[in-house]
């Protein structure tokens, strides 16, 4: 099963970045989080787990567990760690200078001046998209946490409503699409992840590995 499982996550990551063996160097990162956001997404569903609670002073009852992807803290630190590790591996696969000079680019300024004026401002306008890219870098952390988090914690509710108003049928479908949505919402994180992987490794990576 768990061999099945890894090709399975091979393949799909090797359809992104579209070359086996960039494919094999990217499943250890996004395999491992594919298996955590599935456990997180699926184990609030199994039974039992939310019948442990602990009833407050004025009779509302608190669950001891609930699920770990519902909780903003876990979606933001997830996306904090994926987005501070891609730039330490595309620091280590294409140099320090190397990485830093597509956000940062002092240097195709200077050279663009050097051949003339109307290559000095085209060069400008690729120093603001450098800068905004450095933007984006941080609204991946945004992006990835509030998506996850959203669609996870939006069910979780609209299950306690159901519960609450039907105890027949209803909540049976619906935990069925929940099983739906943890799967999917784990599959979209990763594959969100495996792209800005594939992004961040040299292109010559294909020969190279």
């Amino acid at each position: 099963i768990t061999e099945m499982f890894y090709e399975q996550v091979l393949t799909f990551v090797t359809s992104i970045v579209g070359d086996v063996k960039r494919g094999k160097m990217v499943v250890p990162f996004v395999g491992a989080l594919m298996v955590y956001l599935l456990i997180a997404n699926l184990l609030p569903m199994m039974p039992g787990v939310s019948g442990f609670f602990f009833t407050s002073a004025d009779g509302e009852h608190i669950p001891l567990f609930r699920g770990a992807t519902t909780d903003f803290n876990t979606t933001f630190g997830l996306a904090l760690a994926v987005v501070i590790s891609m730039q330490i591996i595309g620091m280590k696969e294409q140099g320090v200078f190397g990485y830093l000079s597509h956000f940062i680019q002092i240097k195709q300024v200077i050279k663009g001046f050097s051949k003339g004026v109307g290559e000095g401002v085209i060069s400008l306008v690729g120093l603001f998209i450098g800068l905004i890219e450095i933007i984006g870098e941080f609204a991946k952390v945004l992006s990835l946490s509030l998506r996850l988090f959203g669609n996870m914690f939006a069910h979780e509710v609209l299950t306690v409503i159901l519960l609450g108003a039907f105890s027949v049928a209803v909540p049976a479908l619906w935990m069925g699409m929940g099983l739906l949505v943890g799967v999917v919402q784990s599959i979209v994180f990763v594959a969100l992840v495996t792209v800005y992987y594939s992004l961040v490794l040299k292109q010559e990576g294909k020969d190279s590995h």
